[in-house]
């Protein structure tokens, strides 16, 4: 992290003439490490193709920026409740760095690989006298000659041992602390756009590409090993003009996206929001504004999609479309938290919350066949209904008549073709309700299951059978 005192205002001056601006959000504070800044909670990100700079709103000297190559890797958070989204940054272990491994840019202070003979932000060429008095100050700060006798003292000495002579106070050495990690916070959305362009930019390191526009040496050579070299510089230059142009295309699209939620958004407001209401046509609409604004997955949901009807029309499509979870034979039982991943696997960065499943499944059981189930185990199934409870407790009986015998777990949950785990949850349910088996647990440890020769069986109509035949 590098200290900047800018405004918003001042960014653009402060680009380098290589640096575009890829992306910008207002509204984003900031943690080092898992500790909230206190210093940092309302400010902007700039996101560029060689930094980000996040600049402070309340205070301009909070600003800072980092380097992109310096980042090791990102994580998204979607946000829960009250918790806001949040995109982590880990930065690279510069902590045992060497000074004599890089260096610094006298014109821009950019942080340069040793290999490097040009800086990678503003072009200069590296300056060898430069570096060398950089690192004769870096020494300096830790040499404590006595100004008298030339003696070198430790460094924490206020007077000559040697001569006893008064030195002169170093230079506070105190290192900067860099954080392993930085979080950024949206409280205003758009983490998704920016996610995105960042992941993008890192992956195809968009601070090594040059513009072939830059290019000063050019190969002639037409023939021999001149020109396949130059043969080879025309396709590099050619694949990095058109990821400069991608990137350009990338900036333009994020900043016609806004405008386009926008116009998605009026467009829902006039419809009416009981679906009984809508014409044909407007029902055409509502369904042609969900079905676009999810196939662009910008992460911010209008309103139309936060309707019932159009969230149970999305989970319909993952239960029982062409590939769907419960369609065919390929499944009759799948767990709630499998569908909820399902579903935000459709639906990309557009994530939902476990609870609008839970809200949403009342609706799904008026509208299908689909039921759900909760197990023992407090864990919810949907299935169809050839695996409701009551035909499960059917085909139970008959496994069993079928063998003359008890069955094991193992057996039931071959012929059913489900987890053993799954099973003993429905047969716990059966048990509670229809009471028509019953558990055998054997000396060795293995478990049966037999009919329940006891199930009408009640000691008054005992009692009433065993009178009447005394009585004759």
């Amino acid at each position: 992290m590098i200290k900047l005192n800018i405004t918003n205002e001042q960014v653009k001056i402060n680009l380098n003439k290589k640096e575009n601006v890829l992306f910008t959000n207002n509204n984003v504070g900031i943690y080092l490490n898992d500790n909230k800044d206190s210093q940092r909670q309302f400010g902007s990100i700039y996101a560029t193709n060689y930094r980000l700079i996040y600049v402070d709103n309340n205070n301009q000297s909070k600003s800072f920026t980092i380097n992109l190559e310096n980042i090791s890797k990102t994580e998204f958070y979607t946000g829960f409740l009250k918790s806001s989204p949040k995109v982590t940054i880990y930065l690279k272990n510069m902590v045992n760095k060497d000074n004599k491994n890089d260096w610094i840019c006298s014109i821009c202070s950019f942080l340069n690989p040793i290999d490097s003979i040009s800086c990678n932000l503003c072009g200069v060429v590296k300056d060898t006298n430069n570096s060398n008095r950089q690192n004769a100050r870096n020494k300096s700060q830790f040499d404590n000659s006595c100004p008298k006798c030339t003696f070198k003292n430790h460094p924490l000495m206020t007077r000559c041992e040697l001569c006893e002579t008064t030195l002169k106070p170093l230079q506070s050495t105190t290192p900067t602390i860099t954080p392993e990690f930085i979080r950024v916070s949206f409280r205003g959305g758009g983490e998704g756009q920016f996610y995105s362009t960042l992941k993008l930019v890192l992956e195809y390191k968009a601070w090594s590409i040059e513009d072939p526009n830059d290019k000063v040496l050019q190969r002639d050579q037409s023939a021999g090993i001149g020109g396949i070299l130059a043969s080879v510089d025309t396709k590099v230059q050619s694949s990095q003009s058109n990821i400069v142009d991608a990137f350009k295309d990338l900036q333009t699209l994020f900043l016609k996206a806004d405008e386009m939620v926008k116009c998605a958004d009026q467009l829902a407001s006039r419809l009416p929001k009981n679906k009984e209401q809508m014409t044909d046509v407007e029902k055409e609409a509502q369904y042609f504004l969900n079905s676009s604004f999810n196939d662009i997955n910008l992460g911010i949901a209008p309103t139309a999609t936060s309707d019932e009807e159009s969230l149970a029309f999305e989970l319909k499509a993952i239960l029982h479309g062409d590939s769907g979870l419960l369609s065919g034979n390929k499944r009759n039982v799948i767990n709630l938290d499998e569908v909820w991943c399902a579903w935000n696997r459709g639906r990309g960065v557009a994530l939902l919350n476990p609870k609008v499943l839970i809200d949403i499944l009342p609706y799904i059981e008026r509208t299908t066949n689909i039921r759900s189930l909760k197990l023992q185990s407090g864990i919810i199934v949907l299935h169809n209904p050839s695996h409701s409870l009551e035909e499960f407790n059917k085909r139970l009986e008959s496994y069993i008549e079928d063998c003359r015998g008890g069955v094991t777990t193992i057996e039931i949950a071959q012929k059913e073709e489900l987890p053993p785990s799954l099973i003993e949850d429905f047969i716990l349910c059966a048990q509670a309700k229809f009471a028509s088996v019953v558990k055998d647990v054997s000396s060795g440890g293995l478990v049966r299951y037999w009919k329940n020769e006891f199930k009408d069986f009640t000691i008054e109509n005992e009692l009433n059978d065993y009178f009447v035949n005394w009585k004759l």
